[in-house]
């Protein structure tokens, strides 16, 4: 008998728990699964009090369902993404079934967790949106890919710009190719929306764009 994967839901969390809920009714829940609320990363009073509810509710049927809250930055879109991408990660490395919920929350956050999905390239997922009256669930089919396709160098150049930016010399002594070629790449890159190039001095400086720091999270 093949074992079904443990679940792993993740969710957008605002004021009312119906739609975690109604989620979590209609998938079923079993003890190895796992929840996930996404919240913004301040102290609201509101959506404490729907997690406190909701964990009441979640211990009565397993006390072995495991619940995180995971806060968001969500005033950085970059390094919320960035951080939603990278739980998403960590739970397919699981082998987990991946079951995502847009229904609650603020709306800054819904995007968030949408662009995540979407840069993830994870097909095996399963997004649901419920409308606001609450009588209708759908669920988003996967018909995306954004991912640029890059070079292992061109790579290589975004991985040297995440701790500081550089200049061309440096990009070129860091990742082992001419001048003339770095060059040439970073234009590219450039016109991806990538990097940005700024003149400070006699020295034009490179930096990684918010686009270019997600791009970097993404696991390819």
């Amino acid at each position: 008998m093949i074992e079904k994967p443990h679940k792993s839901f993740i969710i957008t969390l605002g004021w009312s728990d119906t739609p975690a809920l109604a989620s979590l009714t209609k998938h079923g829940l079993a003890e190895g699964d796992r929840i996930i609320f996404l919240i913004p990363d301040w102290r609201d009073e509101g959506t404490i009090s729907t997690i406190s509810n909701l964990k009441g509710i979640i211990n009565k049927i397993s006390q072995k369902i495991e619940v995180h809250e995971l806060p968001i930055p969500i005033a950085n879109f970059g390094d919320a993404v960035k951080r939603i991408l990278d739980k998403i990660y960590e739970e397919e490395k699981e082998g987990r079934k991946l079951i995502i919920n847009l229904s609650g929350g603020m709306r800054i956050l819904i995007i968030e967790a949408l662009i995540a999905i979407m840069l993830s390239g994870i097909k095996d997922l399963l997004i649901e949106v419920q409308s606001e009256d609450r009588k209708i669930t759908i669920e988003v089919p996967y018909f995306w890919e954004y991912t640029p396709s890059l070079t292992e160098t061109q790579k290589n150049i975004l991985k040297s710009l995440l701790k500081n930016n550089m200049s061309l010399s440096e990009i070129s002594k860091y990742c082992n190719i001419p001048i003339s070629t770095a060059y040439r790449l970073i234009i590219e890159l450039e016109k991806l929306g990538l990097i940005k190039t700024e003149k400070i001095g006699k020295e034009r400086i490179i930096s990684l764009t918010m686009k270019g720091k997600i791009i970097n999270s993404i696991k390819k």
